[in-house]
């Protein structure tokens, strides 16, 4: 049985993380009053792949693989959740578009750019057969995760672990990704935010992070199969959470 001292040891690095990053993440970008929609297309541009990064004392102890994981379907998983959350407000479909894209705009291009990437790239990419009033837009960003001062660990989706050099703490899986809403009309966006979720009530915008065991591998080749099972199933319902609960943030979803 796992001690109180390994599970403290454990959950450290997302208090910290939580504690220390509050001020510097992106809050909720959100109208007063959402246009008038009856139909939302629901866009996931989300890989199969997941980061599994470490980050260590020395740059010798620095590790990252973009591991395939086709067969956990995040995209899928992530409509889904998106659906759950809208249908009973709006007729929801899953519009086709023309290769995956991500968030690639800095802090600095949001502020001065006239137009987003996402606009930009949802606005040449998608299926304009079947026009919708808005669309709901999930994919990675350059500004969705926390910025820890650490190389490669605590980006995107996927696992993550920060290995100091005299204690041994738990990696962390991780759901970072962009959530924006756009104009179905006029391809602006209406609201954005990073995905957050509550880990009680809805009553905090808390980061999309939680603890694996402490002695869970943190190198992607030494995973069994139940491992990598049992991480594709937490990621999965973290990310479903997070959906639903960012949606609900953003008035978007009751």
């Amino acid at each position: 049985m796992m001690s109180i001292g390994k599970v403290f040891i454990g959950t450290v690095f997302i208090l910290l993380l939580a504690g220390c990053t509050q001020a510097i993440t992106d809050s909720p970008k959100t109208l007063a009053t959402l246009p008038d929609a009856n139909t939302v297309g629901v866009v996931v541009s989300l890989p199969d792949t997941i980061r599994v990064a470490t980050t260590g004392m020395t740059v010798f102890s620095n590790d990252l693989v973009f591991a395939e994981v086709p067969d956990w379907h995040l995209s899928d998983v992530a409509f889904n959740a998106a659906n759950t959350a809208l249908k009973s407000r709006y007729q929801v479909i899953r519009p086709k578009f023309n290769g995956l894209f991500v968030d690639y705009d800095t802090r600095l291009n949001l502020m001065t750019s006239s137009k987003t990437a996402v606009e930009t790239e949802l606005e040449k990419r998608i299926d304009k057969s079947t026009p919708v009033d808005l669309y709901v837009v999930l994919c990675l960003s350059n500004t969705a995760a926390p910025y820890t001062q650490r190389p490669n660990i605590m980006l995107d989706i996927g696992i993550s672990h920060d290995r100091p050099p005299f204690s041994k703490t738990a990696p962390v899986f991780h759901t970072f990704a962009m959530l924006t809403i756009i104009d179905g009309r006029t391809f602006k966006t209406v609201a954005r935010m990073p995905l957050r979720y509550s880990r009680k009530n809805d009553s905090a915008d808390d980061l999309p992070v939680q603890s694996l065991p402490i002695d869970f591998p943190d190198n992607w080749a030494q995973l069994t199969p139940e491992q990598k099972q049992y991480a594709g199933t937490q990621i999965s319902q973290l990310l479903t959470d997070a959906i639903g609960y960012s949606l609900r943030r953003l008035h978007v979803a009751p």
